[in-house]
């Protein structure tokens, strides 16, 4: 099985081929990479190539969110944000449900994880698919639920 660096790595080359291709080769004037678009495009590729392993209490990824989730429910106490507080501990509980290599692990939640980018831009949420489906590929765990 991958590892969390092998899969940062092939996101990170997947991504890079496909925007080249796009860009290049196709003339298409959506694929006009913007600066900040492309200076985003970096993170996000490097969290969408790990995501599927957030159901995997050991994963980087995993460690990472419950991290930043128990920063951001501190924080919204602090700023009184209730709803915002409630939300980030209800998607915690649900994590503790998700099973390894189930929904998480397919073509659909990457697709549903990937489609809220779309509001900032849809390169980044092109990206953003292209990255989950590059931790799929490596897998071998391509399905649809």
């Amino acid at each position: 099985m991958p590892g969390y660096k092998t899969h940062i790595i092939f996101g990170l080359i997947i991504s890079i081929g496909f925007g080249f291709l796009m860009s290049g080769y196709l003339d298409l004037d959506f694929f006009n990479f913007s600066l900040i678009e492309l200076f985003f495009s970096i993170p996000v590729v490097l969290v969408y190539s790990l995501l599927p392993d957030i159901d995997l209490h050991s994963s980087k990824i995993s460690h990472l969110f419950r991290g930043l989730a128990l920063l951001f429910v501190l924080l919204a106490i602090i700023f009184d944000l209730k709803k915002f507080s409630i939300t980030i501990i209800a998607v915690l509980i649900i994590m503790e449900f998700l099973k390894h290599r189930k929904f998480i692990h397919s073509i659909t939640a990457g697709l549903i994880l990937s489609l809220p980018l779309i509001y900032f831009s849809p390169i980044l949420s092109i990206f953003a698919f292209i990255a989950y489906l590059s931790h799929l590929l490596l897998d071998r765990n391509l399905k649809l639920a």
